[in-house]
Order: structure tokens, then sequence, then C-alpha cells
């Protein structure tokens, strides 16, 4: 009997973690509450039972700031899509006559790209619950580069590409079944501007096998939005909205280097590659305006990104002769693997909490094998003009699918 009454009680003491949705953010905000605040954030913390910061399973989660763990996201993309775009380039230059090939080529491309993230969870014996580790998204991306590209002696192309792209992404709405949670339609926005200078070139060894290389780097400008709502455990008093806004700068650098093997059978070309690709992306330390005079605007703390992927691939192509130009179809399959990318850790703290005391969230651990498929067609007239369209799937992440279209000119100059 002594034991059944200890097991009851142990239970009675773990059943409000065990129903709360995010045990570690409730825990965070009865800390600031129990502790010393300010203005707005008082407000909020006495409308909670005794004052002590308990809130609804549905406010945990709202609350929790963890729309900051996909900030880089965008920039790990755009690196990678990047560093295709110029190899793709080089491969173009590389499979021309060397007899008829101009000096200089002038590039000018557009990309599209639609991005979703699914909802990440964790669970655990301590908390059952779905813990969720990063909010889901959709974005979209539009980019436009503009750039040259000049042969030196027969074996050397070196070049230099700019490239300006905007990305809007809008996160998953807040989930709820209780009457009185009423969620907006979405948690948020980000807006991410970014601004990148890349220099590139290739070198021939001779029978067929290139080495090639390239180096970037830019700025990042970043516009994000939260809109949370808190509500008191007993969902007796009616819930706050805060709509929280933030101007983030960043900064990215990635750097490439590779190797393959090009044959051609007449019109069949076809070889494989491989490719080194690092980047590290950086989001400057911001404080958050509150728009709503809700009290619960957070400073979020500096953060950095690595990331060092091998790729192991294969192109091939054809070449078909046409009565207005030369036509050529081509195939991509790429193997990647993440080396150094670890899970991103994230630094949080309400800019009303007199004892600055900090959330420290971590985010869904990093993919580590994934595939791309791309499929293409250039089509080569008269006067030294191509133009070409891509589209681009990336298979095997756990939470995030990507698709990307593209489409460009490019102009040989004699």
């Amino acid at each position: 009997m002594r034991h059944l009454v200890v097991l009851g009680f142990s239970i009675a003491l773990l059943a409000p973690v065990a129903q709360a949705q995010h045990a570690p953010f409730q825990s965070f905000f009865s800390t600031v509450c129990t502790g010393s605040t300010s203005g707005s954030l008082s407000t909020r913390c006495a409308e909670t039972p005794g004052g002590g910061g308990n809130l609804s399973t549905d406010s945990e989660v709202s609350l929790n700031p963890n729309q900051s763990l996909a900030t880089h996201d965008a920039s790990q993309a755009r690196a990678r899509q990047l560093s295709q775009d110029i190899e793709d380039r080089l491969a173009a230059r590389r499979g021309e006559d060397d007899a008829a090939a101009a000096p200089i080529g002038i590039i000018l491309n557009g990309r599209y790209a639609r991005a979703e993230r699914d909802r990440s969870f964790q669970a655990s014996a301590t908390q059952p619950q779905p813990l969720q580790e990063e909010r889901g998204y959709e974005s979209n991306e539009g980019s436009v580069q503009l750039g040259a590209d000049m042969r030196m002696g027969e074996r050397a192309i070196v070049g230099l590409l700019f490239s300006w792209s905007r990305t809007d992404a809008e996160f998953d709405r807040d989930v709820s079944t209780a009457p009185s949670f009423a969620p907006p339609s979405k948690s948020g926005e980000a807006e991410v501007d970014s601004y990148v200078f890349t220099a590139f070139g290739s070198y021939d060894i001779g029978s067929g096998f290139w080495v090639a290389g390239s180096f970037g780097g830019g700025v990042t400008r970043h516009t994000f939005t939260r809109s949370v709502l808190l509500q008191e455990s007993t969902r007796a008093i009616p819930t706050t909205l805060a709509v929280l806004e933030a101007d983030v700068d960043g900064w990215e650098l990635a750097a490439t280097a590779g190797a393959g093997y090009d044959r051609q059978d007449g019109a069949f070309s076809y070889g494989p590659y491989l490719r080194v690709r690092y980047v590290t992306t950086t989001n400057d330390a911001y404080v958050e305006s509150d728009l709503t005079s809700s009290g619960l605007a957070m400073s979020v703390a500096k953060e950095t990104r690595h990331s060092a992927v091998g790729v192991l691939g294969a192109r091939a192509s054809y070449a078909l002769s046409t009565g207005f130009g030369v036509v050529v179809p081509s195939l991509r399959i790429e193997w990647e693997h993440e080396y150094a990318q670890t899970t991103l850790d994230t630094v949080q703290s309400f800019n009303s909490d007199n004892n600055a005391n900090t959330y420290r969230l971590r985010g869904a651990r990093p993919d580590r094998d994934w595939a791309n498929i791309g499929a293409g067609v250039t089509t080569v007239l008269p006067g030294g003009l191509m133009l070409f369209a891509e589209y681009e799937a990336l298979l095997g992440f756990e939470d995030v699918s990507r698709h990307r279209a593209a489409a460009g000119v490019r102009v040989e100059l004699p």
C-alpha cells in the first residue's frame, strides 16, 4: 500500500511536466516571472496564477521563439545553389569547341526556388508530449545573377558573378483545439535580401580531367516578425497577441573546390565529379521591437553556422542539331554528405527581464545525407546567344523539401 501511495504521489508531481507542450520554455518563463520584471512584462506575469508565469500548453508552444532557428536555412541553401550554378556554367564552357569558343561570356540568370519545412518534434520519457524544435514554414525565393567569364589561354577559365536574391517565408500557424486560444493565420514572417560576389575558375589538366573552384561572400538583410499569443494556464483571462519585429544584419561566406572528368562520344557527353563546399553564415545579435506593447519582445544573441559538404555527382548531355540552333538536354545526379554542421543553438532573453535570464533553444539535428536531381535544356543560337532552363529537386531531407527552377541568357562576345 505504501508503495502505491509513493507511486501515486510521484505521478502527481510529474503530471504538470508530462502535460506541458514545451516544458523548457515553461520553466524559463516561470523563472522570469518570479524574478524581477518591468513594464508590460510585469503585467503579463501578473495575469498568470499567483504571478508564477504558468502558461497554457498552447501558449508555451506559441511563445517559444524558434522562428529564429530558420534564419540560416535560406543562406545555406543559396550558397549551395550558387555553387551549383557556377559549376554548370563552367561545365558549359568546358564543353565548347575550343576553336569556335569566344574569349568572353556574359551571364544573366534568373532563378526561383520554393522550400517547405515540416514541424520537427522530439519526445522523451520526461517529455512524452511532442516538443517542437523548429517552426515549420513555407518560403519562396527569387534571384538574379549577372556576371562574366573569360578564357585565359587554351586551358583556363576565370569569372566573376554578382547575385541578388529575395526570400519570403511564412511560419506555420499555431495549432490548438481550445476554443479560448485563437492564434493568427501565421506565426510570423521573414524577408531576407542577399548580395553576394563570387569569383570562380576552372583549369583543364588534359585528357578530359579538370579542376575548378570558387570563393565568394556578401551581406544579408533580414526583416523578421513573430506573432505569438500569451495565455495563462487557467485560460480565464483573454489572450494577449504580441507582434514583434526586428531588422537583422548578417553575412555569408562560401568556397568550393572540385575535380572531375569529361568524356565526349560524338554528340553524347558525360562524366563524374567530386566537389567540396564550405559555407559559413552569421546573423548579428538583435533586439525585437514590441509593436503591440505586450512586454514580450526578446533579444537574440549572435548566431553562426558552419557547413562542410562533400559532393559526388555525374552529369550527362546530348547535343541535337536543329534548323535554328543546337539543343542540349542534360541530366545531373548528386549525392551530398554533411561533415561539419552541428545542431544550432540560439540564445534569447526578454528585454524587460531585469535579471536577464537566458533561454537556450536547440534546433533539430542536421541532415547528413541527401541527393539532388537536376534536368535542363540549353539552346545554342547563332551569334553566340545561349538560352537555358533547369529544374532541380532536393531529396532525402527529413523535414525539408526544396524545388528550384532557373532560366537564363548567356552571350558570347568575340
